[in-house]
């Protein structure tokens, strides 16, 4: 490669990292708008102007406020990706890892939640495509799935868990206890976790609480049952505070 070469491919390089850096500053700052002031009440103006620039050069980067929204909803489970599996990573033991995983995605869920309401909004949006919503979230919710497959693998979750099931009640859980949470001012996220968990448990082989033959009966009815047990206690407690 040439002098000439070499100076061009370093402009190159200079430039995206340019145009990197100042789209990163406009989504931590849209970000921070959406945050504080919601969909409807966020200025793309005073977007542009938390991240240094006019409102005509964000133009250039994000049309509407519906992409933009799109782009923070997307590096958000980006990062929320990354927080999970540093999370899961000291622990051994598919039961100990999920407990990890449900202490960080209930703690981020109730911190995170406005965020996480807004981008609800997007399957209101013209055009929204239910498959961008499944590709944002695959990422995450794969940090689970590994889990899980690693535990029946290695013998600690029966081999005959219905795995989508699983995480309904694994994500189901949390941000139904989230919205509860977060609605009444408490923060005992402990309980929740230790609940959850217990659900979990009937699919430990070496307890003797999972081995079902076909998978398809005690086992559900038995989650089924204390699921209906736990909303139950929270609709009690709620009503009496």
């Amino acid at each position: 490669m040439s002098p000439a070469d070499d100076e061009r491919s370093a402009a190159a390089r200079t430039k995206r990292q340019r145009l990197e850096a100042r789209e990163a500053a406009i989504l931590a700052a849209a970000e921070e708008e959406f945050s504080a002031h919601g969909f409807d009440g966020a200025r793309m103006a005073e977007i542009a102007r938390r991240a240094g620039m006019g409102e005509g050069t964000l133009y250039l980067y994000f049309r509407t406020k519906n992409d933009l929204l799109s782009a923070v909803t997307g590096a958000f489970w980006g990062r929320l990706t990354a927080a999970a599996e540093a999370a899961v990573a000291p622990h051994q033991g598919a039961f100990a890892r999920l407990r990890a995983l449900a202490c960080f995605h209930l703690e981020r869920v109730m911190a995170d939640f406005t965020l996480l309401e807004l981008a609800t909004r997007l399957r209101h949006a013209p055009g929204y495509d239910p498959q961008w919503e499944i590709e944002q979230r695959r990422a995450y919710v794969a940090v689970f799935d590994g889990i899980v497959q690693q535990g029946i693998d290695r013998g600690e979750i029966a081999a005959t868990v219905k795995r989508w099931m699983l995480r309904d009640v694994f994500y189901g859980t949390l941000e139904y206890s989230a919205r509860t949470l977060l609605l009444h001012g408490r923060g005992e996220t402990g309980p929740v976790v230790d609940h959850l968990m217990g659900l979990l448990a009937v699919h430990d082989p070496r307890t003797g609480g999972a081995e079902t033959g076909d998978g398809a009966g005690p086992d559900l009815a038995r989650i089924a049952e204390r699921l209906d047990r736990a909303v139950a206690r929270l609709e009690r407690r709620d009503a009496a505070s």
